[in-house]
This record gives C-alpha cells, sequence and structure tokens, in this order.
C-alpha cells in the first residue's frame, strides 16, 4: 500500500508538472459548457408521481407480502415497486432492500435524499435480480448503491446532484445502462471491486469528480458512454485493476479524458476524446495494455503513456493536439505503430528518459515535429514512419544518446526551412541510416554535439543543403546519396574532427558539392560530380586529390571514380537447411556499382565461402543449428552484411542390407557359424539395438566409417529365432533387418579303433629284452644290501 500510495502521489505530482510545461496551460473548463448544456440541473428537484410513500425497508422475500407489495416484477410474478415519490430521512434510505433471492423491480420512483446525511436514494445490500428502471433520485449520498448486489439491471434512471450517482462495491455481472448521472459531488459512477459489470450508453456530465471511477475491479466493460465537464475530474479513471475493455466511450472538456492507473491488461477502444489536457493516459505501472482506434483532437496530448512498459499504442488518430502520443517518465518497450498524427506541435514525442521503445509505420502530417526525442530518450528506434510536411520531420535532442532513426521518410514538400532530421543539443551516439529526406531545406542537420553521432546510407535529394554540420565534433557522415542539392554537405567554423567518407554527390548545375569552413575534418573516397582529375591506373581511385571548398583548404585524397555505394543482396538473404554428413552449398549473390573486392563469413570452422561468394562446409556438419554472418565489400572497403541459418537436419534414413538367413549346431566348436554380419549406411552415428523373439538384449552404437556391423548368437540354444536389427539416426529415422536364425542338435563324435598287422617279433628280441630286465634287477638288489651293511 505505501508503494502505490507513494506511486499515487507521484502520477498526482506528474501531472502538476504537466499542466505547468504544456504550453496552452490549463483548460479553463468552467468557463466551457459540455456539449451546449446549459449549466441548470437535469431536473426540476420537485416531487412529482402518484403516492407519496414512507423509506421502504424490506430485508426478507416475505417483508414484500408483508408491506403487499404487488407483483410482476418478474419472473413468475415476482413484486413491483413503482410511481412512489419518497423523502429520505437521516435515518433512512429512502428504500433499502436486503438479503432477498426473488426477482423484484422499482421502477418510476421520485426519491429525494438529506444532503450530507450518508443515506441513499436505493441500497441493495446482498440482492439479485433486480430490476431498477426509470427512478429519480438527488440530494442523496448516493443515487443508488449495489452492496454485494449480483445479476442486477440498472438502467433509464436519473441520478443527479447527489454526492455519487451510482455506486458499486463487491457486485459482480450488474448491466447499468442508459442512465443519466450528471452534476454530481463525487462521481458519476463508482465501482470499488466490482467485477464483470457493464456499463453502457450513460449520460455522465458536469460530476465534480470523475464521470465514471473504477478501483481494484476486474473483467469490466465501459462502452458508449458520453462524458464530460467538470473542472476537475477524468472522464474514466481506473486504478489497481485487470482485463477490463473501454471502447466507443465520447469524453470532452475534462483535465484527462481517461486514466488507466496501476492496471494490466486493459483495452481501450474506438473512443473519441475533445479538448481534454490529457486524452488517454496509461499510467504507472501499467502493463499490457492495448490502445487502439481512438480518436483524440483538441488536447494537449492526445495519448500519454508514462512509468510502464509492455504496452501498445496504434491505429489512434490524433489531430489538432499539442502532442499526439507522448512517450514519457522511463517508460520502456512501448509499441507505437500504425497511427496517424496530423496537424499537431509534436506527433510522436519521447522524453523523460523513454527507452527501448519502438516507434513505427506512423504517419506523421503537417505538424511541427513529426517524430520528437529529447531528454535523455534513449536506445529507441525510429522506423518506417512517413512524416510529411512537418517543420522537422524527426527531431533529436537534449542529450538523447544510442537511437536508431532507421527507413524514415521526411518529406516537406510545402514547408519552408523545414528540416528532415536534425541532431543537436549533445545528442550522443545516435545511428541515423537509410532515410529518404526529400524537398526540404536542410535534409539532416547536426548540430552541437559533441559525440560520434553517424549519419549513413540516406537518401537525400531535392534540399538546399543535403547535410549541415555546425558545432560540431566527431560526426560521422558516410555512404549517403545526395542529388538535387545546392549545397551537399555544409560544414561551418565550428564543426572539427567530423568524417565525410564514402558518400555520393551526382550532377546538378550550380552546385557546390561540399564547403567545410571547420578544423581537422576528414574527406575520404567520395564520388564528386565535379571531379576533374583521372584514374590512370584503373584502380578505383582518382590519381589526384578533390579540393574542398571552404576556409579549410582540405581535400579528398582518394576521389573514387565508382558510387562508393553498399553492395545489394540479389535476393534477400534466406535461412538455408542441410543434410547431415552431406555436402552444403549456398550461392550468395550480390552487386554494387563498385567492384566487388572480397566476401567473408564468421563461422571458419564448419564453413568457407569463396571468392564468387558460394558457401560450403568445411567439414561434415552434424545435426545442429548454425548463425552465419557473412559480408561482402567493394574495392573501396563498403561492405554489406547479412546473416542467416543453416538448419541442419538429419532426414534420410540409415540404410542396411539383408545377409541370408542362418543354421548352426548348438555350441558349434566354429563359432563364425553363429555369426550374423550387416552392411550398414549412414552419414550420421547410429543407436544400434538387437532383438530376440522380440525382446531387446543388445544394445550398441555405430559410427560412419566403422563399417559392416557383426554379431555372434552362439549362446542360443536349439530352436528358431528372429533376430532384428534396430537402427536409429541422430534425426531418429529408422531400419530394421530381421534374419531368421536356426540352432540343430549338438553333433556326436565318433571314435574308431584300427588294428594293424605287423610282422612278428623273434625269439632272440625277447631274450635279450628278457636278459636286460635281469640284470638291472641284479643291479638293484646289490646296491640295496650294501646300504643295509
Amino acid at each position: 500500500m505505501k508503494l502505490r500510495r507513494e506511486s499515487l502521489i507521484r502520477t498526482i505530482s506528474l501531472g502538476l508538472i504537466l499542466l505547468i510545461a504544456i504550453p496552452s496551460g490549463i483548460l479553463l473548463l468552467s468557463d466551457r459548457l459540455p456539449f451546449d448544456t446549459p449549466r441548470s440541473p437535469i431536473g426540476t428537484n420537485r416531487m412529482s408521481g402518484d403516492v407519496y410513500h414512507a423509506s421502504i425497508f424490506i430485508d426478507s422475500d416475505d417483508v414484500f407480502v408483508t408491506l403487499g407489495i404487488p407483483g410482476d416484477g418478474s419472473s413468475d410474478d415476482p413484486y413491483r415497486i413503482e410511481n412512489y415519490l419518497i423523502d429520505g430521512t437521516a435515518a433512512d434510505h429512502c428504500i433499502y432492500i436486503t438479503g432477498t433471492t426473488v426477482h423484484f423491480t422499482i421502477k418510476n420512483c421520485t426519491l429525494r435524499g438529506i444532503a450530507a446525511s450518508g443515506k441513499s436514494g436505493i441500497y441493495l445490500d446482498s440482492t439479485e435480480k433486480a430490476l431498477i428502471m426509470n427512478n429519480t433520485a438527488f440530494n442523496c449520498s448516493a443515487g443508488l448503491v449495489l452492496y454485494y448486489a449480483d445479476n442486477n439491471t440498472i438502467k433509464d434512471n436519473s441520478l443527479y446532484e447527489n454526492e455519487i450517482g451510482i455506486s458499486v462495491t463487491w457486485g459482480e455481472n450488474n448491466t447499468i445502462e442508459n442512465n443519466n448521472c450528471s452534476y454530481n459531488v463525487n462521481d458519476g459512477i463508482q465501482l470499488s471491486h466490482g467485477h464483470r459489470n457493464r456499463l453502457r450508453n450513460n449520460l455522465l456530465l458536469m460530476n465534480e469528480e470523475h464521470d465514471i471511477y473504477g478501483w481494484r475491479s476486474n473483467y469490466n466493460n465501459v462502452s458508449d458512454n458520453t462524458m464530460g465537464g467538470g473542472d476537475w475530474k477524468a472522464g474514466i479513471f481506473w486504478y489497481d485493476s485487470d482485463y477490463c475493455r473501454i471502447e466507443d466511450n465520447l469524453v470532452q472538456d475534462c483535465i484527462n479524458g481517461m486514466d488507466i492507473y496501476f492496471c494490466d491488461y486493459f483495452e481501450v477502444i474506438n473512443n473519441t476524446v475533445k479538448r481534454c489536457n490529457i486524452g488517454i493516459w496509461v499510467s504507472s505501472y501499467s502493463y499490457h495494455n492495448l490502445v487502439f482506434d481512438n480518436f483524440c483532437t483538441e488536447d494537449n496530448t492526445g495519448i500519454l503513456i508514462s512509468n510502464n512498459s509492455g504496452n501498445e499504442v496504434y491505429d489512434n488518430n490524433c489531430t489538432n493536439n499539442q502532442v499526439g502520443v507522448a512517450i514519457i517518465d522511463s517508460a520502456s518497450s512501448i509499441q507505437v505503430y500504425q497511427n496517424e498524427l496530423r496537424n499537431c506541435t509534436k506527433g510522436v514525442s519521447l522524453t523523460w528518459n523513454a527507452r527501448h521503445n519502438n516507434v513505427s509505420d506512423n504517419y506523421c502530417i503537417d505538424n511541427d515535429f513529426g517524430v520528437f526525442v529529447a531528454g535523455d530518450a534513449h536506445h529507441n528506434n525510429v522506423e518506417f514512419n512517413t512524416c510529411m510536411n512537418n517543420t522537422q520531420g524527426i527531431s533529436l535532442g537534449d542529450t538523447t544518446h544510442n537511437n536508431t532513426i532507421v527507413n524514415n521518410l521526411c518529406d516537406a514538400e510545402s514547408i519552408s526551412e523545414s528540416k528532415g532530421v536534425v541532431i543537436n543539443d549533445e545528442a550522443a551516439d545516435n545511428y541515423i541510416s537509410h532515410n529518404n529526406c526529400t524537398r526540404n531545406m536542410f535534409g539532416i542537420v547536426v548540430s552541437e554535439t559533441i559525440h560520434e553521432n553517424t549519419v549513413s546510407d540516406n537518401f537525400i535529394l531535392n534540399c538546399e543543403t543535403g547535410v549541415y554540420l555546425n558545432a560540431t565534433e566527431r560526426a560521422r557522415i558516410e555512404i549517403n546519396f545526395f542529388e538535387y542539392f545546392d549545397f551537399g554537405i555544409e560544414i561551418n567554423a565550428k564543426t572539427n574532427m567530423s568524417i565525410v567518407r564514402w558518400n555520393t554527390f551526382l550532377e546538378y548545375s550550380g552546385a557546390i558539392d561540399a564547403w567545410d569552413d571547420g578544423t581537422a575534418n576528414i574527406f575520404d573516397y567520395n564520388f564528386w560530380w565535379d571531379y576533374a582529375g583521372v584514374d590512370g591506373d584503373s584502380d578505383g581511385i582518382g590519381d589526384t586529390p578533390y579540393a574542398i571548398s571552404g576556409t579549410a583548404s582540405n581535400e579528398d585524397p582518394h576521389p573514387v571514380v565508382h558510387h562508393p555505394t553498399r553492395p545489394v543482396w540479389n535476393q534477400p538473404l534466406e535461412d538455408q537447411s542441410g543434410e547431415a554428413g552431406y555436402p552444403f552449398s549456398y550461392d550468395l549473390n550480390a552487386t554494387a556499382a563498385a567492384p566487388i573486392d572480397s566476401w567473408g563469413i564468421d563461422d571458419t570452422v564448419h564453413f568457407a565461402i569463396d571468392g564468387d561468394g558460394v558457401i560450403t562446409n568445411a567439414i561434415p556438419l552434424s545435426i545442429s543449428d548454425y548463425e552465419v554472418n557473412v559480408w561482402v565489400q567493394t574495392i573501396y572497403g563498403v561492405n554489406l552484411t547479412g546473416t542467416f541459418t543453416v538448419m541442419v537436419l538429419d532426414t534420410i534414413a540409415p540404410t542396411v542390407d539383408h545377409p541370408a538367413d542362418i543354421t548352426f549346431p548348438e555350441y558349434p566348436e566354429d563359432e563364425a557359424l553363429s555369426e550374423i554380419t550387416w552392411n550398414i549406411s549412414d552419414k550420421t552415428n547410429l543407436d544400434v539395438r538387437i532383438c530376440i523373439e522380440g525382446s531387446e538384449e543388445f544394445w550398441d552404437e555405430w559410427s560412419p566409417g566403422d563399417g559392416p556391423y557383426t554379431r555372434r548368437f552362439d549362446f542360443l540354444g536349439m530352436g528358431t529365432f528372429n533376430i532384428t536389427l534396430l537402427l536409429t539416426d541422430e534425426g531418429g529415422n529408422t531400419a530394421t533387418d530381421t534374419v531368421m536364425v536356426t540352432v540343430t542338435e549338438q553333433m556326436t563324435t565318433t571314435t574308431t579303433t584300427t588294428t594293424t598287422t605287423r610282422e612278428p617279433v623273434d625269439i632272440m628280441t625277447y631274450a635279450l629284452i628278457i636278459g636286460s630286465w635281469a640284470v638291472i634287477i641284479v643291479i638293484i638288489v646289490v646296491i640295496a644290501k650294501r646300504r643295509r651293511a
């Protein structure tokens, strides 16, 4: 709560500052009547009707019967309170109903309260299914109150000169339509914690606070209401809420037309806001809101976005305002696009530290400033805007820095002393490129800056002076194209250390290409239409310097004979796809006014580029996304860069041959009999799975270059088996093959004895054998006896 209270104080302070700062000052609304409506009250403050009645108090369904209230307030004939004239008291509401569940109607009653009594004309507490129609309530604390009341319809009532016209607190799904809530002391309609209500086609004039006020009220629809008048108010003020839709409303002659504060996901659509200080204000800490198709006219600021981020402002028409659309107070990531901003002092304004915003595709016509960037605004992108007949098409100043101004048209067909793009007042490090500045007195002005602002690749046509440098340091004026001018570039005496390079100055009768009264400015590699020298060695550079007019006695030492414009791609670079492991090739095509000297690429690990701009892979490419930066350069060093992505995929499935089915015996002595060999082909690594009878038994890997894949199955018992090989490559492509394996009974080994017939041994041989054994025995006995002795 402390943060929000501080934020609210800050927002109110900001509003006061804006009122003081805006040149036209505060709108004196008390001196202006909205819609030509008379200042007298809507009613006559007199009781009119059929029946006087005391205050009515109902706290249950049965009390309707007790009070004799008739039926048909619908459905199935509930109750109806009608045609009563009721004076409230200091102690009682005129009509108070609580805790009921039946349908009832309050119709054609006139209710007069007592001022400052705190009592209301109609007070519905915890009721539903009520129809409150065509009643008049005045001089009450609130003309009508819905408190914890859901699913009620409030229509065609006149609730005026109360403190609050209609108050809804903790009420949901109520319809509030065609009511006149005007001339109330505070708010016309007030919602607090009220969700999913519909407020439509109500008239709310001259309320002293807000015509419609919402606080912590979500998913409401506010449409087709007419609001205005009052000295200090907003037509619609919504705070700390989400997901509301505000559309087709008319607001005029208020301090602010619509304030959206601390709110997210709002849609503000097709509203008309006139003669307000701020037409539509999306204020602090409000995110992801859409403001589109609105018409803001005769406001000090048509649409204001402050101190928030992530909002979009588009397709609005802001005409005859001091400022059409303003982005201020550190607002960031705001998208401002396709708006028409006409006859304003400033079409689009980015100030007070506005940063990282995008202003694009807007039509800024007949303004003093088409797009105005100042007050330390930085890192904003201003692109593809059409700025027609503005005194200054686009202006950057007051310490703005690091902004990008590209691809805008600044055409001042009928404006004298106009300037296409102006960079001044210590603006620094801004990039001004690819803009078309035509039919201005000054195409581009760089004045009183001391940091490096770059003016590059602009087309400057039909201007009295193409580029004017005034009291400027370190400006870079490069690769611009000048045609139909009196002075191509003019540099005054207080400008120094600026660079004028690679520009093209085309012939125009009586024109002076360049004038330099400054100090230490550099001219180099420019094309001068009136250069009288020759290029004897055909290197594209004149053999003698080009003299620059002016007191600096400067010269361009390298005047070029070809236009030093930037190359262009013959076809836009496009993302490429390749197949993993296969050759890749991409032929870049670019042309330039000057001969092309070289091509380059940043990723030399995976790619190579030849002298004709053909890119090939340096190594086999794996599955990945490769972001590639390339460039082509002319003989003058002017280059064109580009970026594309090579998406390498694997879409080709592996291939595998089908070997023959095999049969081998159980427990084969030769293990090679149980081997299966598959010939596999793929460019990427493979996941290998072996299944036997549908059950996965082996997992392996295969890489290109591994050759055939072999697996033995000598462990199988007797039987017939399906052996399935499943291959999966890096891209998820698969290939399979199944081989039938039959294992037979183990083979039995048979031993065969062979009898060989030999020649008989003679007797002498046997005698010698026996004699030898006898001698051996005798020797052994003798030795044994000697040992005993």
